[in-house]
């Protein structure tokens, strides 16, 4: 006869309690005080009386270890990335959608402060729709960051790479408002016809030029006249400024993490130093040095002496 009520193996509640246990702690502060990854394993380890030497020698990182000893929420490398530019998008979009709101409230303030004394019309109008819009983008941008507080937590586990997409997806979402604006301005077109063709009477009348004053552009125009006329290199300028911005602000976040200045100053330079600016900037450079190296070439020199025959004949 067998006896059934003897226990052949260990329990699952007993299997459960040779787990180590998972520790509520906070990795983000930690990093910020200055302690590496192994500086919070090692302690982790301690607290749980987990053997971190024998899962070093097995080639279990620390990462993996923290992962496994404390309650610290890692949802992967892609999913870190989608979380951050979720976050930058909708932070842009609430301080965006903020600004828009306090400017429409603060235009009949501003006419009311007008109205209420004519002559600082000049300067209050100005400060009033200033501060207003200020205060809406302000608001919105605190409204939304607590939202994304409550939906979507961050996964501090990987901050250069959560932060490096909240970079790009902020830079990345006003990207077809200058497209929306040169669609609906209607005298975008006429006004660069009209620059035109001063500046090619201007080359044309020699002396009589000075009378021909230039018709210069504003900043805003000059924006809007590049997206009518190189729409792909505007958007190319303008995704490769924010994916260096990112790649800059994620390394400076992995490496001083917390240190906003230094990953502020990461990201500016980012964006100013892409591979699309340096392009813009270098071509007309590289452009009569290649054409020079192709003349040297058989090839450039057939075509110099067929150019030079046509031009006899």
């Amino acid at each position: 006869m067998t006896d059934t009520n003897v226990q052949l193996g260990p329990t699952i509640q007993a299997a459960e309690a040779l787990q180590p246990t998972k520790i509520d702690y906070d990795y983000n502060a930690a990093r910020e005080a200055g302690l590496t990854d192994a500086d919070i394993a090692d302690y982790l380890a301690a607290e749980t009386q987990y053997n971190i030497a024998a899962a070093r020698e097995a080639g279990i990182k620390n990462l993996d270890v923290i992962k496994e000893l404390s309650t610290v929420r890692d949802p992967g490398k892609a999913a870190t990335l989608v979380e951050g530019i979720n976050r930058g998008m909708t932070e842009t979009g609430g301080m965006g959608l903020g600004a828009y709101g306090g400017f429409k409230a603060g235009v009949p303030l501003a006419a009311a402060a007008s109205a209420a004394f004519p002559p600082a019309a000049p300067v209050t109008a100005p400060v009033v729709l200033g501060a207003t819009t200020i205060a809406g983008a302000l608001t919105g941008g605190y409204l939304i960051n607590e939202l994304n507080e409550y939906f979507f937590p961050e996964a501090p586990l990987r901050r250069g790479l959560y932060e490096g997409g909240r970079t790009f997806g902020g830079g990345i979402l006003p990207l077809p408002v200058p497209y929306l604006a040169a669609s609906r301005n209607a005298a975008l077109g006429p006004a660069m016809h009209i620059r035109d063709y001063v500046k090619k009477q201007k080359g044309r009348l020699g002396k009589q030029s000075e009378f021909f004053k230039p018709l210069e552009a504003t900043p805003a125009e000059k924006v809007l006249e590049t997206v009518i006329t190189r729409p792909t290199s505007f958007a190319a300028l303008e995704v490769g400024a924010a994916g260096t911005s990112a790649l800059a602000g994620g390394v400076s976040e992995e490496l001083d993490p917390g240190n906003v200045l230094k990953r502020t100053a990461a990201e500016i330079t980012g964006a100013i130093f892409n591979p699309a600016q340096i392009l813009r900037i270098t071509a007309p450079v590289i452009r009569p040095l290649k054409t020079a190296v192709s003349a040297l070439t058989t090839e450039g020199r057939y075509r110099s002496l067929g150019r030079k025959i046509v031009k006899i004949l």
